[in-house]
């Protein structure tokens, strides 16, 4: 690896960590329909907690994906086994898929449920928890 910036040797480390879970495009088709997108940012405190609970969001909302949206930069590795229901969306994916979805907020850590259909049915602006996140999929089974 001698000669390579230490820029290449970070984005070739995140390559081989998230390589797995990255998925450039993941969105182009339109929001996936019954996904829980976690929004969030490294400089984001309850953000990088809602990291730390990813196992027991992917547990919760199996089989529906769980869509990792970080606005910038690539999210910490701070779980130690990747749920199989979770995507860490591409660099630039998370603004676009704000915008498809509707979604309008100031302030992060932001988190969307979406529909059946693909459509937003409930958002919390704050951090997410169990009961949170059951309250959102009652607005949805209501809506």
């Amino acid at each position: 690896m001698r000669g390579l910036s230490n820029r290449y040797l970070v984005k070739l480390g995140a390559l081989l960590i998230f390589g797995a879970t990255v998925r450039a495009g993941a969105v182009e088709q339109g929001p996936p329909p019954n996904a829980l997108i976690l929004f969030g940012a490294n400089w984001c405190a309850p953000c990088l907690a809602e990291l730390r609970d990813l196992p027991a969001w992917g547990t919760a909302m199996a089989p529906a994906l769980v869509l990792i949206a970080w606005t910038e930069g690539q999210p910490p590795m701070l779980w130690r086994q990747w749920p199989g229901n979770a995507r860490l969306l591409a660099p630039g994916e998370a603004a676009p898929l704000l915008g498809q979805i509707g979604g309008k907020t100031a302030g992060l850590p932001y988190v969307a449920l979406l529909d059946a259909e693909g459509k937003l049915c409930a958002e919390l602006r704050g951090k997410l928890n169990p009961a949170r996140l059951e309250a959102m999929k009652a607005r949805c089974r209501a809506s």
